[in-house]
């Protein structure tokens, strides 16, 4: 049990580890553009807020791509300026559409306990 819960505190280690490697990089880079596709996957969940709150400090435009619902509930609790979250369905022809949300609108989505898994299908609904 206790090596269970040493390779647990390695491997959450390990996750903020990569997590502050990829910030450095960051700060020092200072890029113009930041890109980060499934942004969840790289942050432990105790860390979303703040990273959240770190990359809307900046003079950075950032466009994260994410499955997690997690994200969107800490979006909407921060508020960074000038945020939207651009909801992207594939249709059966094969053809990506997208529709462009404010962070009110999807607040009014969560708020209303809305499966956020069928978020593209309720999203009319709600409106």
């Amino acid at each position: 049990n206790t090596s269970l819960h040493s390779l647990k505190q390695g491997a959450l280690l390990i996750e903020h580890y990569q997590t502050l490697n990829t910030l450095l990089f960051l700060d020092t880079c200072a890029p113009r553009l930041v890109l980060w596709d499934d942004f969840e996957m790289a942050t432990h969940p105790s860390l979303l807020r703040g990273l959240l709150q770190w990359l809307s400090g900046k003079s950075w435009q950032v466009v994260l791509a994410t499955h997690s619902i997690d994200v969107l509930y800490e979006l909407t609790e921060i508020s960074p300026e000038d945020t939207s979250i651009m909801q992207l369905k594939k249709t059966g022809e094969d053809i990506l559409t997208y529709r462009t949300l404010t962070l009110d609108e999807v607040d009014d989505f969560l708020s209303a306990g809305h499966d956020p898994r069928l978020l593209v299908d309720d999203m009319n609904a709600v409106r």
